[in-house]
């Protein structure tokens, strides 16, 4: 059969479409409804994570050549990982966070997860499918905290800051 037209990525994507690409994504890679259920996020691995986009935004910003191979087309954190893992420097400011590709992957697609659980509650709807509730709980349970962690990594340093 014909593969459904990717979303591109070029204009942003709420957090639900973003949810219902990566589910929809292939699933050959470390982030699977499995490793998404059993995966526990913490504040440590949010900051190693917030940490991690700091370092690629800083390689980036050295080796513009970086950001072309590292563009994905689609919301898929699997072909994110063979993005991280396929480049050295990137793998090595992955690492340089504490965390490996591997976990990167994972806990940003839980945290993605999370998120939209979240934000669908708050606007009193209920979360299709099966998600991880003990995540939905911790990002409900440290909102605040992780959206001015987040903000800080999705903005770089010197631009204008919107409320």
């Amino acid at each position: 059969g014909a593969q459904p037209a990717a979303p591109v990525l070029d204009r942003p994507m709420t957090p639900a479409q973003a949810a219902t690409a990566a589910a929809a994504a292939p699933a050959t890679g470390p982030v699977t409804t499995q490793a998404l259920d059993s995966y526990q996020l913490t504040m440590p691995k949010l900051r190693a994570l917030a940490q991690a986009g700091q370092n690629m935004a800083a390689l980036q910003a050295r080796r513009p050549e970086l950001r072309d191979s590292m563009r994905i087309p689609t919301m898929d954190p699997n072909l994110l990982y063979q993005k991280l893992n396929g480049i050295a420097d990137v793998r090595d400011a992955v690492n340089r966070a504490g965390l490996t590709p591997e976990e990167y992957v994972v806990v940003m697609a839980a945290l993605l997860q999370a998120t939209v659980v979240h934000e669908m509650r708050s606007r009193g709807q209920t979360p299709p499918g099966n998600f991880n509730e003990g995540n939905a709980k911790f990002v409900a349970d440290h909102w605040g905290e992780i959206q001015t962690m987040m903000s800080s990594v999705a903005r770089p340093p010197s631009g204008p800051r919107q409320n």
